[in-house]
């Protein structure tokens, strides 16, 4: 585990396109294992903010107080195999692609910066210029590893549906409540996507990590 704690180390973590100033974080944690990340939220107390490749444009990687937890090291890629690639949320979009410029894939939804983050487009269900033709973000993710904010982690894949419980690291499940309100069918990027009988990977996607 990395910790920052000098204001000059801290002050470009408080930084993003959306040019806002005024930020502050008492520290930046830079955890280098799924381990390390969920010992220390298991034992934090703080405020906390996830920081990704601050390409965004709306400050939501500026906290205004608590600690950073950035995700730089997790970068790791894998070989695409069979139309599937398993990557690490820290990758950018830049490296996805110049990783599969030799191989017979690309990546449908050409999220706009190709310098975000895998984690930072997941965040957002990115779209870009081909989106239109191929989908969003969340039409490609077959599968996710979700920290929570209490340190305990759960295993999302695709045809696991809001109709079933969610199982945590620690033996809890979790159930969706029941709600009226469900996601228009146009392009909408207000509150978190609901559909019925929806997979619970795609509320999580679009959830701008405030679900983990």
């Amino acid at each position: 585990m990395i910790y920052k704690t000098d204001p000059q180390a801290i002050s470009p973590y408080l930084q993003d396109a959306s040019n806002y100033l005024g930020g502050f974080a008492d520290k930046v944690v830079i955890p280098e294992s799924i381990e390390e990340l969920s010992s220390f939220l298991k034992n934090n107390t703080q405020q906390i903010t996830i920081a990704g490749a601050g390409t965004g444009m709306t400050a939501s990687r500026i906290p205004e107080s608590g600690c950073i937890i950035s995700l730089e090291r997790f970068d790791s890629i894998g070989n695409p195999e069979n139309g599937i690639i398993d990557v690490g949320p820290a990758v950018s979009l830049a490296n996805l692609y110049k990783k599969l410029e030799s191989t017979e894939y690309f990546y449908p939804p050409n999220p706009t910066e190709s310098l975000a983050s895998i984690g930072g487009t997941l965040a957002t269900n990115a779209s870009g210029s081909r989106s239109y033709k191929f989908g969003v973000t969340r039409d490609y993710v077959l599968e996710a590893d979700i920290i929570l904010a209490d340190g305990n982690s759960i295993a999302l894949k695709r045809g696991l549906t809001i109709d079933n419980p969610l199982n945590t690291s620690d033996g809890r499940q979790l159930f969706f409540p029941e709600i009226s309100y469900k996601s228009p069918l146009c392009k909408n990027a207000a509150g978190y996507y609901v559909r019925p009988n929806m997979d619970w990977l795609d509320l999580l996607i679009g959830s701008d990590g405030t679900l983990g």
